[in-house]
């Protein structure tokens, strides 16, 4: 059926926030072409706009008996209930229209906002469909980081590890001096790391070096461990979790870190912006302690092409095999660059989601750190450097680490169920 010239005014009347001439418009569309669903859309769009509930209802209810299939009817009449204070008309309407159109985040999103209050686990599962649908919500994210954190307080379901036997021997290199946090990271080692691994070597620079590099170079020839565990000066373990996921993930992987990249477009993995970084860092943020959420792979996110460098684990005879390029003479992107260099060779990188260790915020940009960049450009052919996009993702503030840990485990939880969404029919928001 054609469209009416009168549908096709109201279109172009309410694009352009004229509602006093799209509404008197969208009625005549409807006298004019009643059994066209469009036209009744338009008509229920623009008494939603005007604050007519009751007509945009009918005309809501009549586009899905006109288009039972068309989702977006049972969107608007699910929207109109919950402003009518009708909870449970409201998710079924939404359900019927998510089952329509599985892959429209709206629908989903709707849900996951009313049932977070009362059952956020399973609002969770909402907003992590909303997050992968179209289009992009990004409230979605954010409403899925929330339920983590509302569920924090109850105990987080147990994780289970897989570890090596024998467990290997683990030096733990300190990649600087990192002096604001070396004592609070020594103690974090004897408390968490120890009691798994009592012969654990910790390598700590006693003086000034040259570069990061030549520092790392010269500390993994002299380590005795077999498995070689590079941390940034302020990084501390704030669970026993952490060694035990390192230990695991290294009989999969050939080198683990805590934040990476699909996709390294520039030499800093958060440049290349989701959905390709990875990752769920724990930084300080004053007395607490804020997570940032990339992506949906837990508890590990596979086929990295670079790594952030905040931590880097591997075999020592890898390390001593690639070696940090000295090449970089500051104290910067020696990490990323041996990340990347290792991928390129053929090694398989993989993240931590999340990696149980706390870390001070970004480094500023200095000139050392763009004099790096430089470097960078003539060793790996990946394009130039373009201007720094916001930092993708999402974040929230904690009490503390344990905090931190536990609203990641219900968040790894909840984003198990992305494998089974793409199959799987939208379940019933009144299920318990």
């Amino acid at each position: 059926m054609n469209s009416p010239s009168s549908l096709l005014e109201a279109t172009a009347a309410l694009a352009r926030g004229d509602l006093a001439s799209a509404r008197p418009l969208a009625q005549a569309a409807t006298r004019d072409a009643p059994e066209l669903a469009d036209a009744w859309l338009m008509r229920a769009v623009s008494a939603m706009a005007a604050g007519d509930l009751d007509d945009a209802g009918e005309s809501f209810a009549r586009m899905s008996v006109l288009a039972p299939n068309d989702a977006r009817g049972h969107a608007g009449l699910g929207q109109i209930a919950g402003a009518r204070g009708d909870a449970h008309a409201a998710l079924t309407h939404l359900h019927e229209a998510a089952l329509r159109q599985p892959h429209w985040s709206e629908p989903s999103l709707r849900i996951g906002e009313r049932l977070r209050a009362t059952r956020p686990e399973q609002a969770g599962g909402w907003f992590l469909r909303a997050a992968l649908g179209e289009p992009l919500q990004p409230a979605a994210l954010s409403g899925l980081l929330g339920c983590a954190l509302d569920l924090r307080r109850e105990a987080p379901p147990p994780r289970e590890f897989l570890l090596p036997r024998p467990l290997p021997r683990v030096s733990i290199v300190r990649s600087d001096a990192g002096s604001a946090h070396a004592d609070a990271v020594r103690a974090a080692i004897d408390r968490y790391v120890k009691p798994l691994l009592p012969d654990v070597e910790l390598i700590e620079p006693r003086t000034q070096e040259a570069s990061r590099a030549a520092w790392l170079n010269k500390a993994i020839a002299q380590a005795k461990g077999e498995v070689i565990v590079v941390l940034r000066g302020d990084v501390e373990p704030c669970s026993d979790e952490f060694m035990r996921a390192v230990l695991e993930e290294l009989m999969y992987s050939d080198l683990v870190g805590a934040v990476g990249t699909h996709w390294l477009v520039a030499p800093a993995v958060a440049w290349t912006g989701a959905p390709y970084l990875q990752g769920w860092p724990l930084r300080r943020d004053g007395g607490r302690v804020a997570i940032t959420m990339h992506g949906f792979d837990a508890p590990v996110s596979r086929g990295m092409q670079a790594l952030d460098g905040t931590v880097l684990a591997l075999r020592r005879e890898l390390a001593q095999r690639l070696r940090f390029d000295e090449g970089f003479g500051g104290w910067h992107l020696c990490e990323l660059e041996f990340s990347h260099r290792a991928y390129r060779h053929g090694l398989k990188l993989a993240a931590l989601a999340p990696c149980a260790v706390v870390q001070d915020g970004q480094r500023p940009a200095d000139d050392g750190f763009r004099a790096e960049i430089s470097r960078f450009a003539t060793v790996h052919a990946v394009p130039p450097p373009f201007a720094h996009r916001q930092l993708p993702g999402v974040t929230a503030h904690v009490e503390d680490g344990a905090s931190a840990l536990a609203a990641c485990a219900w968040l790894e939880r909840i984003c198990a169920q992305r494998w089974r969404l793409s199959w799987e029919s939208p379940p019933s928001p009144f299920e318990a």
